[in-house]
């Protein structure tokens, strides 16, 4: 199925298309995620005649995961209150549908950093207005964090490799 979003640009299944700017106008506006490169005929500086576009499908609704980065600094006066807390949250958090993992790691400074991951928006706002993790964030700004910083990344990219 071929779609244009905007002028110049058509989408097919991840393909490159060839076309010229006059063709634009017999393409219906849809969504999609389109990288339009020109293709000069002639002099680099002139007006680009022909376009040639990598086209990206649109995702499914809910397909974008969400990683949480949350940095913080424990108030020493309250640590094994919050460790009680900490072990309900991280129970109610795996328990939540589209929690994916969870992972806390210390900094010899005391900096701690978790890094949580939900499959969609939808899991994570969820787990963001669940009522007990509310009150966890409620007690953390009065009790249990000296500061603390958020990071909230909306389909982030990635790569991996092993060894094998």
């Amino acid at each position: 199925m071929i779609r244009i979003r905007r002028s110049n640009e058509i989408q097919c299944q991840n393909q490159y298309i060839l076309f010229r700017k006059s063709v634009k106008d017999n393409f219906p506006v849809t969504g999609g995620r389109v990288i339009r490169l020109p293709q000069y005929i002639g002099n680099p500086g002139s007006i680009p005649l022909v376009y040639k576009v990598l086209v990206y499908p649109e995702e499914p609704a809910g397909a974008r995961m969400i990683i949480t980065i949350f940095r913080s600094r424990l108030r020493p006066e309250h640590e094994h209150e919050y460790h009680e807390w900490a072990d309900r949250m991280e129970a109610l958090a795996r328990a939540m549908p589209g929690f994916v993992s969870i992972k806390t790691f210390y900094a010899r400074d005391g900096e701690r950093v978790s890094i949580v991951e939900f499959e969609s928006k939808e899991a994570h706002e969820a787990w963001r207005k669940h009522p007990e993790h509310m009150e966890a964030q409620r007690l953390g700004r009065e009790k249990f964090y000296s500061e603390f910083k958020i990071q909230v990344l909306d389909n982030p990219r990635g790569y991996e490799f092993r060894a094998e």
